[in-house]
């Protein structure tokens, strides 16, 4: 299991979240080497008091077969380590193409959620590793608002 992050959360290079509005970052991630089992992808921090909306701004898609051998599983989350909040679950990119997978609209529970600290994220996860892995890129797309402006 390894804990990888995206160079958008390293740098945290978001001046967006300083301002009131509806915000819906696309950040690529790149794997330079093959996924494993029980991988977490950390894509971005999101700041206090922030409201999950915008079903259609959620998004994962890839530029690449992950996983030649079979389809590769994954969920979309926002979490702080005790509250988690399930965007897409287990979803499965099949073989042979890219593909785009959009927020459960079955399960919207989370929309609407507002967080209460400054340790939340946006983390993709995996819970089993592929049979035969590849490198590549996954697109992350996610949408906030937030009405603070003294951030």
């Amino acid at each position: 299991m390894a804990t990888l992050k995206s160079t958008r959360y390293r740098n945290q290079s978001n001046l967006g979240d300083r301002l009131a509005g509806v915000h819906c970052p696309v950040v690529p991630c790149t794997f330079s080497a093959a996924i494993a089992a029980s991988d977490v992808l950390k894509v971005q921090k999101l700041p206090k008091e922030v409201t999950l909306v915008n079903p259609g701004a959620w998004f994962v898609e890839t530029s690449a077969d992950f996983d030649t051998g079979t389809n590769l599983t994954f969920s979309l989350v926002v979490t702080d380590g005790s509250t988690t909040k399930t965007i897409i679950s287990g979803s499965t990119i099949a073989q042979g193409a890219a593909a785009r997978a959009l927020a459960d609209t079955g399960g919207l529970g989370w929309l609407g959620f507002e967080t209460d600290n400054d340790s939340y994220e946006v983390q993709l996860l995996f819970p089993a590793g592929p049979s035969t892995a590849t490198s590549g890129t996954f697109t992350v797309g996610f949408g906030y608002s937030t009405q603070r402006t003294n951030r």
